[in-house]
C-alpha cells in the first residue's frame, strides 16, 4: 500500500475522502462514505467494515502483488467467497468503484492461476460459472463498468 504519513486527509482510488490517523500507537485508516449496512460488521465492539468492504476500499492503493496475497490470504481464511463477492460487486453502488473490479480481476487471477493482466478476457465466465449472470462488461478503460 502506498506510504502516507499520518494525520493525511487525501482522495483514495475509490475517490473516497480518506485519512489517516493515529489511535496510540496503531494507524487507522478512515473512509468517509456512505457505507450501506451489508458492509457493515462489528470486531471486539469496534463497528468496522466487511473484509470484503475493506478490501474494495483498499485495493486501487495496493500494489498487484500485495492485492493479490490479500485477495488469497483473506479466501483461504473464508472472510468472504468468490459467490459473495461476485454478487456483492454486481451491485449498482459497486459498479463505478475501481476496487470492485481490481478485486474481480484478482479472484479471476487466483482461479486461472495467472496474474492480474491476463484475468481481462475471463471476466465474463468468471461470472457466468459462479452463476453472477447480470454482471455489467467493463468498459474499455477496464476501470469503471458501463451499465
Amino acid at each position: 500500500m502506498r506510504e502516507l504519513p499520518d494525520d493525511v486527509v487525501y482522495f483514495d482510488g475509490n475517490g473516497c475522502l480518506t485519512e489517516r490517523i493515529r489511535l496510540g500507537d496503531q494507524a487507522v485508516v478512515v473512509h468517509y462514505d456512505d457505507i450501506p449496512d451489508q458492509d457493515r460488521t462489528v470486531v471486539d465492539g469496534i463497528p468496522c467494515t466487511t473484509a470484503l468492504r475493506t478490501v474494495i476500499d483498499i485495493a486501487p492503493d495496493c500494489e498487484r502483488d500485495e492485492l493479490e496475497r490479500i485477495v488469497r490470504d483473506f479466501l483461504d481464511r473464508r472472510l468472504f467467497t468468490i459467490q459473495g463477492a461476485l454478487a456483492r460487486i454486481a451491485e449498482p453502488d459497486m459498479l463505478t468503484r475501481p476496487g470492485a473490479i481490481l478485486l474481480l480481476k484478482c479472484m479471476l487471477a487466483r482461479r486461472l492461476g495467472t496474474g492480474l493482466a491476463t484475468a481481462d478476457p475471463h471476466l465474463l465466465e468468471l461470472c457466468r460459472d459462479e452463476g453472477i449472470a447480470t454482471l455489467p462488461l467493463p468498459d474499455s478503460r477496464g476501470t469503471t463498468w458501463a451499465p
